[in-house]
């Protein structure tokens, strides 16, 4: 599953296509994420005041948005961690400069699968 994850997302850059003007939704490449960066920045700063106020870390799920910069943006908030659904995710963020990454539906031992720093919860869900 690895290294299929890593041949397919091999070609795919990591950098967010900048615009010089607006242009049509219609025209923007896809697949997008397209936020509003001041209600991204207040989130991310209400998520980890209200954390923080109650001792409290937070590792967030980078499935909501499955992007390198908004994960930065995460930890640079006080985020402990970040959290991948799928070995493409945690593969696209490894290759970002990420990790460990913790896969919560498999949490547990650190493993290195393929170069990337990646935390499974047992031998089986490694080779899943």
């Amino acid at each position: 599953m690895i290294e299929l994850s890593e041949r397919l997302l091999a070609h795919r850059t990591l950098a967010p296509v900048d615009f010089d003007v607006p242009v049509p939704l219609a025209d923007v490449p896809t697949p997008a994420l397209l936020l509003d960066e001041d209600a991204l920045n207040r989130n991310i700063a209400r998520m980890a005041d209200f954390l923080g106020a109650r001792g409290k870390g937070f590792r967030p799920h980078a499935k909501t948005h499955k992007c390198p910069q908004v994960a930065q943006r995460q930890l640079a908030a006080g985020a402990v961690g970040i959290c991948a659904a799928k070995v493409s995710e945690a593969i696209v963020l490894a290759r970002a400069g990420f990790g460990p990454i913790l896969d919560p539906a498999t949490v547990g031992a650190f493993e290195r699968k393929g170069g990337y720093p990646y935390a499974f919860m047992s031998e089986d869900g490694a080779r899943s």
